[in-house]
């Protein structure tokens, strides 16, 4: 099944690029590609505009995403001004933010997640394709339960989704 949502990348853009680059190799079950799209070219600007002006247009560019795909990585931890702006949008805003770690950890990694993020809901999955199909697929429908049900936890999925998505045998 094809998502055809539009995802905004979330990224510290003046470190991380080579990871979001490989991101874009990326392919859906039926082999297309994910509608990625970021504002890395507003980190550009960071010392060039003021900050009210560079807020106003990641906001801008971000109000058409359908999910806010957040890439951990240390950098991105320590949240400086252009990162940060970018969940604080997402997280107001109320979009469904999927945290990709930068690992196949299949849980919250508190070594580089944000503070703000360990305490928001939103839904955990591994570097990898067929977790990140998955989740585009059914986050966006199961966060808006949560959000009705007042529920503001983070999520991941539990290893019978895993077992499933991936054929994987139980050890013993």
């Amino acid at each position: 099944m094809k998502y055809n949502g539009k995802i905004y990348v979330a990224f510290d853009a003046l470190n991380d690029n080579k990871a979001r680059k490989a991101l874009d190799s990326f392919k859906q079950a039926d082999g297309s590609k994910f509608n990625f799209y970021d504002g890395a070219e507003y980190a550009k600007l960071l010392d060039l505009e003021a900050d009210d002006s560079l807020k106003a247009k990641i906001q801008k560019n971000m109000d058409d995403a359908d999910i806010v795909l957040v890439m951990l990585s240390k950098t991105l931890k320590s949240m400086r001004r252009f990162s940060k702006w970018q969940v604080e949008y997402a997280i107001n805003g109320e979009k469904p933010i999927i945290v990709l770690n930068n690992t196949l950890l299949r849980a919250i990694d508190n070594d580089v997640t944000p503070t703000i993020l360990k305490n928001h809901l939103c839904l955990y999955i591994p570097y990898e394709e067929q977790a990140l199909n998955l989740a585009c697929l059914n986050w966006p429908k199961s966060f808006k339960e949560h959000l009705e049900n007042n529920d503001k936890s983070p999520y991941r999925y539990d290893y019978d989704v895993y077992k499933e998505l991936y054929d994987e045998e139980e050890d013993n």
